[in-house]
């Protein structure tokens, strides 16, 4: 459903105040993404501005087109208080059963009256406020 950020985001308008959005008078770098069933495995987050600043560092999934889902799903975040300079390894974790079995990965299958998540490639990106800079796939395979 195209409702809040996913509307936003279907429409290539960005809010003036997106989720995590703040007056840090800085900048973030992200860079160096790793995935695992469950989690973001780490990506380094740098402030490169000249203030002590936090961030809120963000991880989406996208939905394999076979879902016939809107956007992009906000499935984690984590904030981060960094000093100029200053460099942090940062995970956020998605699912402690993983990935598959993720409630936000499920979409209403009206064939089946079920919800279900659909085998497939997704998409995950990280960043913050609108600006997801990172990206990776993760592939979803109930049969083994």
């Amino acid at each position: 459903m195209k409702v809040g950020y996913r509307w936003y985001a279907s429409q290539g308008i960005a809010p003036l105040s997106p989720f995590g959005y703040g007056l840090s008078y800085s900048s973030f770098d992200y860079r160096h993404l790793q995935i695992t069933p469950s989690t973001t495995d780490g990506f380094r987050l740098t402030n490169t501005g000249r203030r002590t600043a936090t961030e809120t560092a963000q991880a989406y999934v996208a939905l394999p087109a076979a879902a016939d889902e809107p956007s992009e799903r906000l499935v984690g975040w984590q904030q981060v208080t960094l000093a100029p300079g200053e460099f942090r390894t940062v995970e956020i974790t998605l699912s402690a059963a993983g990935l598959a079995d993720l409630h936000l990965l499920r979409y209403w299958d009206a064939a089946t009256g079920k919800w279900r998540t659909r085998d497939g490639v997704y998409g995950i990106s990280v960043g913050g406020s609108f600006d997801t800079r990172l990206r990776d796939t993760i592939r979803i395979n109930h049969a083994g």
